[in-house]
Protein backbone atom coordinates (compact mmCIF):
# COMPACT_ATOMS: atom_id res chain seq x y z
CA UNK A 1 0.00 0.00 0.00
CA UNK A 2 1.49 3.42 -0.64
CA UNK A 3 0.37 6.28 0.89
CA UNK A 4 1.88 10.21 0.15
CA UNK A 5 -0.11 11.09 3.23
CA UNK A 6 0.92 14.97 4.73
CA UNK A 7 3.98 15.28 2.16
CA UNK A 8 2.83 15.11 -2.06
CA UNK A 9 6.56 14.75 -1.86
CA UNK A 10 6.94 11.29 -0.30
CA UNK A 11 5.35 8.10 -0.80
CA UNK A 12 5.25 5.98 1.83
CA UNK A 13 5.50 1.66 1.85
CA UNK A 14 3.68 -0.16 4.03
CA UNK A 15 3.00 -3.80 3.86
CA UNK A 16 -0.59 -4.69 2.50
CA UNK A 17 -2.35 -7.53 4.29
CA UNK A 18 -0.44 -10.93 3.34
CA UNK A 19 1.56 -9.28 1.04
CA UNK A 20 5.58 -8.10 1.41
CA UNK A 21 6.37 -4.31 0.83
CA UNK A 22 7.09 -3.39 -2.81
CA UNK A 23 8.75 -0.38 -3.74
CA UNK A 24 5.94 2.10 -6.06
CA UNK A 25 7.25 1.85 -9.39
CA UNK A 26 3.83 2.84 -11.29
CA UNK A 27 4.98 5.15 -13.92
CA UNK A 28 7.46 1.81 -14.91
CA UNK A 29 5.81 -1.23 -13.81
CA UNK A 30 3.78 -2.01 -16.96
CA UNK A 31 4.04 -5.15 -19.05
CA UNK A 32 8.24 -5.02 -18.90
CA UNK A 33 10.37 -5.82 -21.61
CA UNK A 34 9.20 -8.15 -24.15
CA UNK A 35 11.10 -11.83 -24.59
CA UNK A 36 12.38 -11.23 -27.46
CA UNK A 37 14.72 -8.78 -26.02
CA UNK A 38 14.84 -10.76 -22.89
CA UNK A 39 16.48 -13.39 -24.87
CA UNK A 40 19.17 -11.23 -26.85
CA UNK A 41 19.90 -9.40 -23.77
CA UNK A 42 20.62 -13.47 -22.23
CA UNK A 43 22.28 -14.35 -25.47
CA UNK A 44 24.37 -11.44 -25.28
CA UNK A 45 25.67 -12.19 -21.23
CA UNK A 46 26.33 -16.09 -21.93
CA UNK A 47 28.60 -15.27 -25.11
CA UNK A 48 30.32 -12.52 -22.93
CA UNK A 49 30.46 -15.18 -19.99
CA UNK A 50 32.83 -17.10 -22.63
CA UNK A 51 35.32 -14.50 -22.48
CA UNK A 52 35.71 -14.18 -19.32
CA UNK A 53 39.64 -15.71 -18.63
CA UNK A 54 41.11 -17.44 -16.17
CA UNK A 55 42.07 -14.93 -13.96
CA UNK A 56 38.58 -13.87 -13.21
CA UNK A 57 38.44 -16.88 -10.64
CA UNK A 58 41.66 -15.16 -9.24
CA UNK A 59 40.15 -11.75 -7.99
CA UNK A 60 41.42 -10.25 -11.35
CA UNK A 61 38.41 -10.21 -13.72
CA UNK A 62 39.26 -9.93 -17.69
CA UNK A 63 38.23 -10.57 -21.22
CA UNK A 64 40.25 -12.25 -23.68
CA UNK A 65 41.21 -10.40 -26.51
CA UNK A 66 38.57 -10.96 -29.54
CA UNK A 67 35.64 -10.37 -25.89
CA UNK A 68 37.15 -7.08 -25.27
CA UNK A 69 37.56 -6.11 -28.47
CA UNK A 70 34.05 -6.95 -29.33
CA UNK A 71 33.05 -4.79 -26.48
CA UNK A 72 35.49 -1.73 -27.33
CA UNK A 73 33.50 -2.26 -30.94
CA UNK A 74 30.09 -2.17 -28.91
CA UNK A 75 31.00 1.24 -27.59
CA UNK A 76 31.99 0.12 -24.16
CA UNK A 77 35.25 2.34 -22.90
CA UNK A 78 37.95 0.33 -20.88
CA UNK A 79 36.05 1.29 -17.72
CA UNK A 80 33.04 0.07 -19.15
CA UNK A 81 34.49 -3.20 -19.93
CA UNK A 82 36.85 -3.65 -16.69
CA UNK A 83 32.95 -3.17 -14.75
CA UNK A 84 31.12 -5.68 -16.82
CA UNK A 85 33.78 -8.14 -16.51
CA UNK A 86 34.00 -7.37 -12.57
CA UNK A 87 29.83 -8.03 -12.41
CA UNK A 88 29.82 -11.35 -14.19
CA UNK A 89 32.84 -12.81 -12.31
CA UNK A 90 31.23 -11.51 -9.02
CA UNK A 91 27.62 -13.29 -10.39
CA UNK A 92 29.43 -16.41 -11.05
CA UNK A 93 31.37 -16.61 -7.72
CA UNK A 94 28.24 -15.94 -5.90
CA UNK A 95 26.03 -18.35 -8.04
CA UNK A 96 27.98 -20.51 -9.59
CA UNK A 97 26.75 -19.75 -12.67
CA UNK A 98 25.56 -16.09 -15.02
CA UNK A 99 21.77 -16.46 -15.71
CA UNK A 100 21.61 -16.02 -19.06
CA UNK A 101 18.95 -17.10 -21.87
CA UNK A 102 19.34 -20.58 -21.19
CA UNK A 103 19.31 -20.93 -17.59
CA UNK A 104 17.82 -19.03 -14.65
CA UNK A 105 19.32 -18.80 -11.02
CA UNK A 106 16.90 -19.68 -8.25
CA UNK A 107 18.55 -18.25 -5.38
CA UNK A 108 17.47 -18.49 -1.54
CA UNK A 109 16.89 -14.94 0.29
CA UNK A 110 16.30 -14.34 3.98
CA UNK A 111 13.27 -11.77 3.03
CA UNK A 112 9.28 -12.76 3.31
CA UNK A 113 9.09 -14.04 -0.62
CA UNK A 114 12.26 -16.63 0.86
CA UNK A 115 13.19 -16.90 -3.20
CA UNK A 116 14.89 -14.64 -5.88
CA UNK A 117 14.54 -15.75 -9.41
CA UNK A 118 17.69 -14.20 -11.39
CA UNK A 119 17.23 -14.17 -15.27
CA UNK A 120 17.16 -11.52 -18.13
CA UNK A 121 13.43 -12.34 -19.31
CA UNK A 122 10.29 -10.49 -18.92
CA UNK A 123 9.51 -9.41 -14.95
CA UNK A 124 6.09 -11.43 -15.06
CA UNK A 125 7.83 -14.83 -14.75
CA UNK A 126 9.01 -14.00 -11.34
CA UNK A 127 6.15 -12.71 -9.65
CA UNK A 128 4.32 -15.66 -8.16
Amino acid sequence: MADSGDHPDRVIVTPAPGRTARLPFWHGDGSGRDCGFGTAEGAFIRQVCTGLTDAAEAGHPRFDTATADRLHDDGLDDNAVENLARLLAEQRKATGVVPDDRRMVIERCPDDEGLAGHHPFPIWPSRA
